[in-house]
């Protein structure tokens, strides 16, 4: 080795020894500055002016022309080796331009070449040259999954924003979700506007229960932070009754109107007044105390009277029957009559009627608030009945397919009609 760097050294001196050159080392490179002659000593022969470059390794050579590769700037008659060739300038423009992919020199944009950002995802590819040498991205459009792609209450999938990011598509806050459930100790849930439903519990200790509906009544407690109320075990109210007026607790007495469940009925006449259940009456009495108007009495007490007498229960002309069940349950037996009649039903106690073939056509019946109220027709009975009930249960049975009872239920606790068209 070390007789070989003594033999380049030598070849090197003799070389700028000779006349008519001389020499200057740049970079490790030797340049001849050609005046005349022919060169030697590890040169080539040249005639004329100009530059060799020698390397010691062989010939010296003229310098390379635009377009060539190169390591250094002194192997290039334009002094400038830009991206590993000889070219025209010192440096290109920014990544996007190039001296390598031209043959002449010049720079020349790098088309389709990696540039500026290398992030590489469903929202976006790197980035890369035009054919302008403008470093260009490479987006995903709008509307582009990414991300989350499972729908929730609270969020759609997640879709690229044409900008290269992955965005959530969350609800706006306060978007029902989960539970619907609107209490003393929670409020329906909602979306946080961030994708998360969240609950809405009232703080513990906040006061709840003390409500009734629908004869359910539940009591005063307080919330336990996780909306349940510590009283949340509903209970039914005592039978036959409902909820009180103020809707926070099951009523102790009643009226004609209030205080009663949907199948109770509230006995107005007695101390204090008492709901039972729907189609009760006081405690039966004797026959003889209905009023002492009883044609006969019926097994159990039952006032009867029979319309049995001609006309003695035909209307118009005839007055409306007096059915007087303020003292003891009437049965009002029509047979064939009580046509175009009105039948007022008074008092606490029962009120029927019963139609045959032929009877109660055009009739109407007034049942009293209080007293439960019956009617019943055969055969070919009952054509165009009008029955306005009262607060207690109101019935009409039918049998004949002539018979069309129309009910005014009013406050009746059990209004029904069975087999009347």
């Amino acid at each position: 080795m070390r007789m070989r760097a003594l033999l380049r050294a030598l070849t090197l001196a003799l070389a700028c020894g000779s006349a008519g050159f001389g020499c200057q080392i740049v970079a490790g490179l030797t340049v001849l500055q050609i005046t005349g002659g022919s060169g030697g000593g590890g040169g080539t022969g040249t005639t004329g002016s100009g530059e060799m470059v020698c390397d010691g390794e062989g010939p010296c050579k003229p310098p390379k022309g635009d377009g060539n590769s190169c390591s250094t700037d002194e192997e290039c008659g334009s002094t400038h080796c830009t991206d590993g060739v000889c070219c025209k300038v010192s440096t290109c423009l920014d990544g996007c331009w190039s001296c390598a992919v031209s043959s002449d020199g010049t720079c020349q944009p790098k088309t389709n070449s990696l540039c500026g950002s290398s992030v590489d995802d469903a929202c976006t590819d790197p980035d890369t040259c035009d054919a302008q040498g403008i470093c260009q991205p490479r987006h995903a459009t709008v509307g582009t999954s990414c991300g989350q792609m499972v729908a929730t209450e609270c969020s759609a999938p997640d879709t690229c924003d044409g900008s290269g990011s992955c965005k959530p598509n969350d609800m706006p806050i306060k978007t029902k979700c989960g539970s619907a459930i609107d209490d003393a100790c929670t409020d329906p849930d909602s979306c946080d506007g961030l994708g998360v439903c969240q609950s809405r519990d009232a703080t513990q200790g906040t006061a709840c229960g003390g409500t009734c509906a629908l004869d359910i009544a539940v009591a005063v407690g307080t919330c336990n932070g996780t909306g349940a109320c510590s009283s949340s075990t509903p209970m039914k109210c005592p039978a036959n009754y409902g909820c009180a007026a103020d809707g926070k607790s099951c009523a102790t007495t009643c009226t004609a109107t209030t205080g009663c469940s949907a199948t109770g009925f509230c006995i107005t006449p007695a101390v204090p007044p008492t709901c039972t259940g729907c189609g009760s009456m006081p405690g039966m009495p004797s026959c003889p105390g209905s009023g002492g108007s009883c044609e006969t009495c019926a097994v159990g007490g039952t006032c009867v009277k029979t319309c049995d007498a001609t006309n003695e229960c035909n209307g118009p002309a005839s007055p409306p029957i007096q059915a007087d069940a303020g003292m003891g349950p009437v049965r009002i037996l029509c047979g064939s009559q009580c046509n175009g009649l009105s039948i007022n039903c008074m008092g606490p106690f029962g009120c029927e009627i019963v139609c045959d073939n032929g009877g109660c056509n055009s009739l109407t019946i007034l049942c009293s608030a209080d007293g439960p109220c019956k009617l019943t027709c055969t055969g070919t009975s009952c054509p165009a009945v009008a029955m306005k009930c009262g607060d207690n249960e109101c019935s009409a049975s039918c049998s004949g397919a002539s018979s069309v009872v129309t009910q005014a239920c009013n406050g009746s606790c059990g209004c029904t009609k069975q087999g009347c068209l």
